[in-house]
């Protein structure tokens, strides 16, 4: 459907001298002095003339303009409906990413979590293998240095026996054996090394959340009011703790560190504070403030 929107705007003549005429209007004011009460009153007549000439003014101008607002409105009408329903079209399509998106990242993190429980359970498993191999190896290398202990007993005995042969026989095995307990230790702790190295070495790559070019979702914290409570019980908790007041709970005040980091957190409400002053006045007694009268003109219309 094709509509065709047009207005023209032009003032009359008549109307066009009237605001010619007002906009000269300025180049008088250096002639007013007021010199006493009679010119006082002159000044106060032309005042009030003013402005109720200023509210014609307003009235002439909504009204040249009225059918030009009109037009602009049925204008942007035309717009708002495909504006709307784009609008949450595209709002539906970015809950749809962003839910995505998260489900992306827990995916993501649930792998990552997995791979760790399993990295961790690999090098326990490889931890408790190696602590069983070096175990087993302090055995064999006990029983071995048991032995070499006999074989050095029996050289020990060939000795005083005055058999040399036996004796250098013997004193061989022990050394065999004692040599071959410390072997036995190091080739378990090298065994242990590796298996302790190859869990370690055994990584799982977990893939990044899958992303969507030009769009994603950022970190965006706010702060809220935790329930149950309500703004005014956060203004005055925050008030206290700028204070260094607390209060247990049992309702006894107590004092604690000053927050005074909190300070921003407070703004002064100058509407609040303008009418205590009003009607306090000279009795208004906040902290850092005080009523003062800035007296303001006032002049009825003609």
């Amino acid at each position: 459907m094709t509509e065709s929107l047009a207005i023209a705007l032009q003032l009359d003549d008549r109307m066009a001298s009237e605001l010619d005429a007002d906009e000269k209007i300025i180049s008088l004011l250096d002639a007013y002095v007021i010199d006493g009460k009679e010119t006082a009153d002159v000044v106060n007549a032309d005042l009030r003339a003013a402005i109720a000439r200023v509210a014609k003014l307003k009235e002439m101008k909504a009204e040249f303009v009225r059918p030009a607002k009109e037009i602009i409105a049925r204008a942007e009408a035309l717009f708002d409906p495909a504006i709307d329903a784009q609008t949450e079209f595209s709002t539906g399509l970015r809950r749809k990413l962003e839910l995505w998106i998260t489900d992306q990242k827990r995916i993501a993190e649930d792998a990552r979590r997995k791979a760790e429980t399993e990295e961790r359970q690999r090098r326990q498993k490889a931890e408790m293998a190696a602590a069983a191999t070096r175990a087993i190896a302090a055995q064999e290398a006990a029983e071995l240095r048991r032995q070499a202990d006999i074989a050095e007993q029996d050289r020990t005995r060939a000795l005083e026996a005055g058999n040399a042969k036996e004796a250098a026989i013997a004193a061989s095995e022990a050394a065999r054996l004692a040599t071959a307990a410390g072997a036995t230790v190091e080739s378990a702790e090298i065994k242990a090394q590796e298996v302790v190295l190859a869990a370690a070495a055994q990584t799982t790559v977990v893939a990044a959340p899958e992303k969507v070019a030009g769009f994603s979702l950022v970190a965006n914290w706010k702060a809220e009011v935790a329930p149950p409570f309500t703004e005014e019980d956060s203004v005055l908790a925050i008030a206290r703790a700028i204070a260094g007041v607390n209060r247990d709970h049992d309702g006894t005040r107590k004092l604690v560190a000053e927050r005074l980091d909190l300070a921003p957190l407070l703004k002064r409400n100058a509407t609040a504070a303008n009418d205590l002053a009003k009607g306090l006045q000279g009795a208004m007694d906040v902290p850092t403030l005080i009523a003062v009268n800035r007296p303001s003109s006032r002049s009825r219309a003609v």
